[in-house]
């Protein structure tokens, strides 16, 4: 019966450190920059102090896209006209964070770091200076 336990400790003390970001499932097989890879639609979105202001992404379709060779691409649709802006993308901060390095002359769109609270199960969930942004994964 000790034995039957200390296995059963053992077992969920090593599950439980998989567990990489703050809001993520109990475990993945697949690394991060393959769960980060492809295209992600913004769902729901709050400003720094909390307010829900997800209808400013999801009238506009916005969508960002990160491509395993770093490439990233931000794309939103203003009045009938397709905007999109490229830069790049990296991990940071031991992959808890996504550093974007925005291309020069992209519709005056900052550099920013991401931080991943959520990448699992087909959601992206980061927090910035700017507030926090919920996508799901574009099949």
């Amino acid at each position: 019966m000790k034995n039957a336990l200390f296995i059963l400790l053992i077992i969920t003390s090593i599950f439980s450190s998989c567990k990489k970001y703050e809001d993520d499932g109990f475990i993945s097989l697949r690394t991060a920059k393959a769960r980060l890879t492809g295209t992600w639609k913004a769902q729901k979105a709050y400003d720094k102090e909390g307010k829900d202001v997800s209808s400013s992404f999801t009238s506009t379709n916005y969508q960002v896209k990160f491509d395993k060779d770093g490439k990233f691409t931000v794309s939103a649709t203003v009045f009938l006209f397709n905007l999109v802006a490229t830069g790049k993308w990296e991990f940071v901060e031991s992959k808890q964070s996504i550093k974007i390095t925005m291309d020069p002359n992209q519709f005056n769109l900052e550099n920013s770091t991401w931080r991943i609270k959520k990448l699992h199960g087909g959601e992206l969930h980061v927090t910035s200076a700017d507030g926090e942004i919920h996508f799901t994964e574009v099949k």
